[in-house]
């Protein structure tokens, strides 16, 4: 049996995933590779449902004002944006393709480090993430 929106022929799926899942990410290198996994499905997804009236695309959102990243970043990353704004730029983003990076900062953030060598990625995310931990953001002398 066909799953609803395919009966319907019409629908959506937006897939959250997150520019960290471009390049080896660390100190967060299990999300990050689970948002990587969430990008390619996506766009496997889009592909896929072509033509039936469902549509998917990836949301590859860069810094997001969570209560969650308040809790593990330290300072706020250039760019955040507000949940609302990455779920109207995901929205809109349906039937245009299978791919989003909501807000400007980001979107030039991820043609910059797709353009560079795979080590220096590597090394400026990781630089960039280096206050994320589990437990919160490390501070001097913790």
């Amino acid at each position: 049996m066909e799953p609803v929106p395919l009966r319907r022929c019409r629908g959506g799926l937006v897939v959250m995933s997150s520019l960290s899942g471009l390049q080896g990410s660390p100190p967060i290198s299990v999300y990050a590779a689970t948002k990587a996994f969430g990008a390619v499905l996506a766009e496997g997804l889009w592909a896929e449902l072509r033509g039936t009236g469902v549509d998917v695309v990836a949301c590859v959102a860069g810094a997001v004002a969570t209560p969650g990243l308040a809790q593990a970043k330290a300072r706020r990353a250039p760019g955040t944006l507000p949940p609302e704004r990455v779920a109207e730029a995901a929205l809109r983003a349906l039937g245009r393709g299978p791919r989003v990076v909501p807000g400007l900062t980001m979107r030039l953030s991820a043609a910059v480090m797709s353009r560079l060598p795979r080590r220096a990625a590597i090394r400026i995310i990781a630089r960039a993430s280096r206050d994320l931990t589990a437990s919160g953001p490390r501070r001097a002398g913790a």
